[in-house]
């Protein structure tokens, strides 16, 4: 039997051995089936509001995707062809294809037309549009917008567009902020577009006149060349229930299908009031994922006050940088401010919006470009 234990044992090493070597083929195959989808996220000027923040969180969270934040000057460089997935957020579309400029738009199309997947919303969808002072990617054309008005409207996803999007058909509740309305244009040679869903409603105030949106497209999806193209004209980036769509967008247009993998909170985090107002650009989003990202802080983005939020909130930061537009907010909502630093509210300003608190005690400024988790962390 002394004489058999050898042979087993170098029988046993040759097995695990032949198991360790099967087992990092398989490793080798699931990395690879796994490679990350290389996301491209504009966030030049025209991208604004907090729909582009919630969008960010969206993407990072996302452990699927490899996300680069872009302006027009990156896309004019060429940065398009280190990516698979270019994402538009809301915002004013006119903006944006000014940063790009018209060559900057031609790299799009370009980048599109080669095989490129790109998702749109609001601005970004108006950016698919045909006409020559946007990208051009479908062959749909802008009607109207609201001037200004902004609600919660309905919107019915078709049974082909729910399969598209991989979501279920019927209505849903989606928050509508000026978005684009649009029609069918001119067939042409480039590709083609249908609509996925569609509002079911009109928007206006008591007594003003009313936009009737029904039957009109309220998701886009087509083809431009050999890549694919999908936009909503709402957010679905501003209510959880409406996560599915814009990630539906991402699989329409890539076949990758994306979850997001949000943060664990402590029991009883801060509760951070992120106010982003018209802010943009690339230092704002990374600063509020740095905030996000951490257990002890609980943020929510907003872009406008009322009592309730503030009622809610250990810590309101404002990352404003147009210092006569954000007194004028902070004073129209001052009883607000007044009552949070009266319960011992901290604010912390960054940039020039420093001056609208200026007179409060409980006001702790952070100079651009320094991370804002230590100071909120003091808050506790």
């Amino acid at each position: 039997m002394k004489k058999l234990f050898p042979t087993f044992f170098a029988a046993a090493v040759m097995l695990f051995a032949g198991c360790v070597s099967t087992s990092s083929a398989v490793a080798e195959k699931t990395v690879k089936a796994e490679k990350k989808l290389r996301t491209g996220f504009f966030v030049d000027d025209g991208s604004r509001g907090g729909g582009v923040f919630m969008i960010a969180r969206l993407l990072y969270h996302a452990p699927q995707l490899d996300v680069t934040l872009l302006d027009g000057k990156d896309i004019r460089n060429g940065k398009l062809n280190e990516l698979d997935l270019l994402v538009i957020p809301g915002g004013s579309s006119a903006t944006q294809f000014k940063m790009m400029g018209k060559d900057g738009a031609a790299k799009v199309r370009e980048f599109v037309k080669k095989g490129g997947s790109y998702v749109g919303v609001c601005a970004g969808f108006h950016c698919t549009l045909n006409r020559p002072d946007r990208i051009a990617l479908l062959p749909y054309t802008y009607i109207n917008g609201t001037s200004g008005l902004q609600g919660q409207l309905a919107i019915d996803i078709s049974e082909k567009g729910a399969k598209i999007l991989d979501v279920a058909p019927g209505r849903y509740r989606v928050s509508y902020s000026r978005g684009p309305i649009s029609r069918k244009g001119k067939a042409w040679e480039h590709g083609s577009a249908e609509v996925l869903g569609v509002y079911k409603n009109s928007v206006g105030l008591p007594g003003r006149k009313h936009y009737d949106y029904t039957d009109h497209p309220a998701i886009l999806f087509g083809n431009h060349g050999k890549g694919k193209v999908a936009a909503t004209s709402f957010h679905p980036e501003v209510n959880m229930v409406n996560y599915c769509i814009f990630n539906g967008m991402v699989y329409a247009t890539t076949g990758k299908k994306i979850t997001q993998n949000f943060p664990q909170k402590v029991y009883r985090p801060i509760r951070v009031a992120l106010y982003v107002g018209n802010t943009k650009g690339k230092g704002r989003i990374l600063r509020m994922l740095e905030l996000d990202r951490h257990p002890e802080l609980d943020v929510n983005i907003v872009s406008g006050i009322s009592g309730g939020i503030l009622d809610h909130s250990d810590v309101f930061i404002s990352l404003a940088q147009d210092s006569p537009a954000f007194r004028k907010f902070a004073d129209t909502h001052k009883i607000y401010f007044r009552n949070f630093m009266d319960r011992g509210g901290r604010v912390i300003a960054a940039g020039s919006g420093v001056k609208a608190f200026e007179k409060h005690k409980n006001l702790s400024t952070c100079p651009n470009g320094k991370s804002l988790v230590a100071d909120v962390l003091k808050c506790k």
